[in-house]
């Protein structure tokens, strides 16, 4: 038996296992190399190694076991999330300013012998700055919980973050014309 024709075997016996496909382990072949005697120098002008017939594969594919996969297209659903706390401070800043507005009305409105008169004047514009003062700062507490809110959802709170401090300030200001106004009306009046 030659060498062509032990290669011819190999290479057949290759193209008939991957016709079969089967999912096993192909059997390891592997090409004669020529060796050199151990006390024979290496040359480089040796024979090189012989070509293969054109029926056998230049190339081995080696086929690992695959598992058939179904693909089941998925459904995406966009969930959109909208902030509904228990206790919404924003629309209680609402009401506490309504209730300010219509207290503020009535009492201008109200027929008196003293309409136009300085207690009636300073006593609205406490009213008035106080029940803004306490709207700004429920609007505030309302930015706060929207703010933690988005932090546990992953969301940015950074927009929330900036009402907060921008409520605080303008309630701040609101507190203290609330208290300048006080302190004017007690001495006055009392």
């Amino acid at each position: 038996m030659d060498k062509t024709s032990s290669l011819n075997k190999i290479g057949q016996t290759q193209d008939k296992q991957s016709l079969v496909g089967s999912l096993a382990q192909p059997p390891q072949t592997s090409m004669p190399t020529p060796t050199a005697a151990p006390n024979e120098p290496h040359l480089s002008h040796r024979n090189p190694p012989q070509s293969m017939s054109a029926n056998s594969p230049q190339t081995q594919f080696i086929q690992g076991q695959t598992q058939p996969v179904s693909m089941v297209p998925q459904q995406v659903m966009h969930i959109p999330l909208n902030y509904t706390p228990r206790i919404n401070f924003r629309i209680i800043s609402y009401i506490f300013l309504a209730i300010g507005a219509v207290f503020v009305s009535t009492m201008d409105t109200y027929p008196t012998p003293a309409k136009h008169s300085a207690f009636a004047e300073s006593l609205g514009s406490l009213m008035f700055c106080g029940f803004f003062t306490g709207a700004v700062l429920l609007d505030a507490a309302y930015y706060k919980s929207k703010a933690n809110w988005q932090q546990a959802n992953g969301m940015s709170k950074d927009d929330s973050t900036r009402s907060m401090v921008f409520e605080l300030i303008l309630g701040a200001i609101g507190v203290v014309i609330f208290l300048n106004e006080f302190m004017g009306f007690l001495p006055v009046y009392y």
